[in-house]
């Protein structure tokens, strides 16, 4: 099999991994909810949102954030060492990590644990990535449902483009 169907095939077999336990636990329809709820509190308040990671991890919060900018959520992607020193400046800590005791898992105010593991074989780990783009896309996607004129304020923000007419 190419490379590429091979990394396809492990791509969806982690999101079938995760979405078989995420349904396993019923604690998670609550965490995820309540990572929602503190986006839509700090877009209440006009506060920013700032997203964080170390490597791939970075890229993925570089992209969150800009997601959460197209609808309209004051957002910005932050070194690491910035974010470690959020709890000096009191911020609340939503986290997406792949063990709820890793050391990330236990500082923050909510953890939302989202297994993401590549076999022996993958020439490159990536599956983790994989995970977290599906947990903001997810993320993305309650808010524009929960805030009212998100979808309209999507559209708005793509002006030249189809995406916002052809989603809503």
């Amino acid at each position: 099999m190419s490379a590429l169907l091979q990394s396809i095939q492990r791509d969806a077999a982690a999101l079938q991994t995760l979405h078989h336990a995420l349904a396993q636990d019923p604690k998670v329809l609550a965490v995820f909810a309540e990572c929602a709820e503190r986006i839509m509190r700090c877009d209440d308040d006009d506060r920013v949102v700032y997203a964080s990671g170390i490597g791939k991890s970075g890229i993925v919060a570089q992209r969150f954030a800009s997601t959460l900018a197209s609808i309209s959520v004051r957002s910005r992607k932050c070194r690491g060492s910035m974010a470690a020193s959020g709890r000096m400046a009191n911020w609340a800590i939503c986290a997406v990590v792949t063990c709820a005791t890793s050391p990330l898992g236990l500082q923050s105010d909510v953890a939302l644990v989202a297994p993401a593991t590549d076999n022996a074989a993958c020439p490159v780990p990536s599956r983790s990535i994989v995970v977290q783009e599906s947990i903001c896309n997810a993320l993305v996607e309650q808010l524009v449902t929960s805030m009212e004129g998100r979808a309209t304020k999507f559209r708005q923000n793509h002006p030249g483009g189809s995406i916002g007419d052809s989603i809503w």
